[in-house]
């Protein structure tokens, strides 16, 4: 029986997604299922999905990648669940530095790690600084997260009216919440940098700039909702 759920959304994704399925299944972690809801793919991303061992696919029933992975998690009875793009990598030991993490604090709802960042392009997108590709980073990245199922009970789900940043909000609300979460110093994720990324096709800066206003000013309101609870 699997105990982990891995999540992954796609829309024509066949230049990636192979390598990006093929990095969940080596890892040494046997009981797990893979869970990929699909846009309507035209490019032949479906056939190769269903192609890999262990692995559903559904058609998405929303738009955006907030809603296909809010339609996985509100089906899925693993105790744990995790996300990948489906042009990123998972480093060979990334579920177990989770389960590490997990099963060594009881009380945590999530495990982070650390993210490095590639590219096989020659040339950079434009506004990505080749610093990034230095080192690794420490960053709320869903891709580089695993999660107890009952997280998403407690906090509630990504909110799909953020066209940009529903996973920085959500990420935020954690960290605002008295969760407890581990952080193991391994590097977990590889960040694929390309042109079709999905910081890099933002429908405009300025609806990214929107959306972080939004986050901000319900950050204030919880934080002043809190403060207004604790006072005699």
């Amino acid at each position: 029986m699997s105990d982990l759920t891995v999540i992954m959304a796609t829309r024509n994704s066949a230049p990636f997604v192979s390598q990006a399925l093929a990095s969940i299944t080596r890892q040494a972690h046997e009981s797990l299922e893979i869970l990929v809801i699909d846009a309507d793919s035209i490019d032949g991303t479906q056939e190769l999905v269903r192609n890999v061992p262990n692995t559903r696919l559904e058609r998405q029933t929303g738009l955006g990648l907030w809603q296909a992975w809010n339609q996985a998690i509100q089906q899925i009875s693993t105790p744990y669940i995790a996300m990948l793009d489906s042009d990123d990598l998972w480093e060979h030991d990334s579920i177990a530095v989770h389960m590490t993490a997990l099963n060594q604090n009881p009380q945590a709802v999530a495990s982070i790690g650390l993210t490095r960042f590639f590219s096989d392009e020659p040339t950079l997108p434009s506004g990505v600084r080749q610093e990034l590709l230095e080192g690794s980073h420490r960053g709320a990245v869903p891709g580089a997260t695993m999660y107890r199922r009952e997280v998403f009970e407690m906090l509630g789900y990504f909110l799909e009216n953020f066209t940009t940043t529903a996973d920085v909000e959500w990420f935020l609300r954690l960290r605002q919440s008295n969760l407890m979460v581990e952080e193991p110093d391994t590097v977990v994720l590889a960040k694929r940098i390309h042109a079709d990324n999905l910081s890099g096709t933002f429908p405009t800066q300025n609806q990214y700039d929107q959306d972080l206003i939004q986050i901000a000013r319900e950050s204030i309101q919880r934080k002043a909702k809190a403060a207004q609870e604790v006072l005699p």
